[in-house]
């Protein structure tokens, strides 16, 4: 998997790739958010499937971090384990493949805490009631391997079991531990520089923002400390355990409950703004992007809520407790459950969404082998995330295939891509048809192409910033794409696909894995049909119908209006 090319420097002065995933909830403010990753959309998240594995020694709870090309995650058999973040390194080949770590680091008891990459040093908690730091990069203080064997930079006694996952914010570390204390100690040295006692164990894992660390305590209560003292700036206290960590936006602190509940405080006072009642305890963290809140409910549901107001926009039936915390990434929400299963949800309460009160159908369902504690993390267009199964699981879609046929400038056709030929036409006036035989991969970009293109169960289909006209007196022929088993796309400016000009009519019609029409302009009529995958049909210009019917669920706009003379059936209101 190729990662970002771009580095950032983020609060805790860590050199990370842009779209990584370096702590538990993703930042120092627990958002649940990587608003850099773009890989994964709605148009392809049907095709986002498991590409390789990584067994441990026991379930795994902890939740994966994932920094510099490395991802790093816990497990109850004691130990924390470094693999190759694009599953190459120690990795075999397959489908999917499996991995074996870069290192490992023992502890002294089941590792649930959640590692915490910054300046070099991954830190984690243990049920051995400590904290440890070890280099990030598998090196110092570590034997030759393979894999290599680490001993920790330092160690420090917190006291008690520690499931509370550490935040890293400008030299310190924050945990808590099951001695009711919150911890702050010297990110260099392991030294304690202060700790402040709650009335029960710390579970929750600390949001640092705005010079506060906020975090929930088994005493039922959510505190806010001063991040350089460790001083208490409010209490507020709720109706009963608070094992979920706090996410911090726009001056709200949101956070859930055992007494069911998810509240919205005042991050300066600690005032409830708002409580919203779910159907059970509420361990899951939530995740806050765009206005909208996201988190788990031990009632097996998803909520997605209006963050101002609390009001329920949508929830999402699971098959299991949801004790897994949500990620949000380019438009989606991922969240395991004790089903045994990640699911992706749309955002937005759009596609795979129905009725009032709105329930929404995941998008995309991956199974594992057991019970979804973890958290997923969205990194470098891949879904990390650990299983009960004792593994952790990687999940990516399909990478478009690389070219075994390039055409370019003049081609008098017709062009035929055969089952076992990856065509790309770029750049290039195609004088007749283009067709694609089943199992072909087809990739077009900016070329002028007449008499049509029609492809059947192609392996790919990529049709962007081109001009394609369709036979005399056949304008149903213009673009036409029958049984697509990966995602395909007729145009998606969003992910870099431009949209083009079709003389002539567009039909899409039992795509396996999701398709994106969009920014097209359409001299005839657009057919979406029979489609058992989202379809996403977005900001075309349609100089005739709109069609669409027998799709499941049914298509979307992405909030993207179409303009056409007529629109009908399931895109009646797109």
């Amino acid at each position: 998997m190729a990662l970002a090319a771009a580095v950032t420097t983020v609060a805790t002065g860590s050199v990370v790739f842009a779209a990584d995933w370096p702590t538990f909830r993703s930042g120092p403010a627990h958002l649940g958010l990587n608003p850099a990753e773009t890989a994964v959309s709605a148009g392809n998240v049907g095709a986002l499937a498991t590409v390789w594995t990584a067994p441990t020694g026991n379930a795994v709870v902890s939740s994966p971090a994932v920094a510099g090309g490395t991802v790093y995650v816990g497990s109850d058999d004691g130990k924390l384990y470094a693999f190759d973040a694009a599953g190459v390194a120690n990795c075999s080949a397959g489908s999917p493949g499996t991995c074996s770590p870069l290192w490992t680091a023992a502890t002294g008891g089941a590792v649930r805490s959640s590692p915490a990459v910054a300046e070099g040093t991954v830190y984690v908690g243990s049920d051995d009631g400590k904290l440890y730091a070890f280099d990030a990069a598998g090196l110092f203080n570590c034997s030759a391997g393979p894999p290599r064997t680490c001993s920790a930079r330092w160690v420090t006694n917190v006291g008690a079991i520690v499931r509370s996952s550490p935040v890293v914010s400008n030299g310190l570390v924050y945990v808590g531990s099951d001695d009711a204390g919150l911890y702050a100690l010297n990110a260099t040295t392991g030294q304690v520089v202060w700790k402040t006692i709650t009335g029960a164990a710390v579970r929750s894992s600390p949001a640092v923002a705005g010079g506060a660390v906020y975090v929930g305590s088994d005493d039922k209560a959510v505190y806010a400390l001063d991040a350089a003292t460790g001083a208490v700036r409010w209490k507020t206290t709720t109706g009963a355990s608070v094992g979920s960590s706090p996410a911090v936006a726009n001056g709200v602190v949101y956070v859930g409950s055992d007494d069911a509940g998810l509240y919205a405080l005042n991050a300066t006072t600690g005032q409830v703004a708002w409580k919203t009642i779910t159907g059970a305890s509420v361990r899951s963290s939530p995740a806050v992007s765009d206005g909208v809140v996201y988190v788990g409910s031990d009632d097996a549901k998803v909520y997605a809520l209006d963050a101002p107001t609390g009001a329920v926009l949508w929830t999402a039936p699971t098959p299991g407790v949801v004790g897994s915390s949500p990620a949000v990434a380019n438009g989606l929400v991922y969240v395991g459950s004790d089903g045994g299963s990640l699911a992706v949800f749309d955002a937005l309460g759009s596609a795979g969404c129905a009725g009032a009160p709105k329930l929404c159908s995941p998008l995309r369902t991956v199974p594992t082998g057991g019970a979804l504690r973890s958290s997923p993390a969205v990194a470098n267009g891949v879904v990390y995330v650990g299983s009960s199964d004792t593994r952790l699981y990687a999940l990516a879609t399909p990478a478009p295939p690389s070219c075994t046929r390039s055409l370019s400038g003049d081609v008098v056709g017709p062009v035929t891509v055969g089952g076992a030929e990856s065509v790309c036409i770029t750049n290039a006036r195609v004088i007749g048809p283009v067709t694609v035989d089943p199992g072909g991969a087809l990739t077009v970009n900016g070329s002028r192409i007449t008499n049509g293109v029609l492809a059947t169960a192609p392996s790919y289909f990529s049709l962007c910033g081109s001009q394609v006209a369709a036979p005399v007196g056949s304008s149903d022929r213009g673009v036409v794409v029958t049984g697509a088993r990966s995602p395909a796309r007729v145009g998606d400016p969003a992910m870099g696909c431009a949209g083009n000009r079709v003389a002539g009519d567009v039909s899409l019609t039992g795509a396996t894995t999701g398709l994106t029409v969009g920014g097209n302009a359409v001299s005839g009529n657009v057919t979406v049909s029979n489609n058992p995958s989202l379809a996403i049909v977005k900001a075309n210009t349609i100089f005739a119908t709109l069609a669409c019917a027998g799709n499941s669920p049914s298509p979307t706009n992405s909030g993207q209006p179409n303009a056409a003379a007529a629109k009908t059936g399931q895109c009646a209101a797109l």
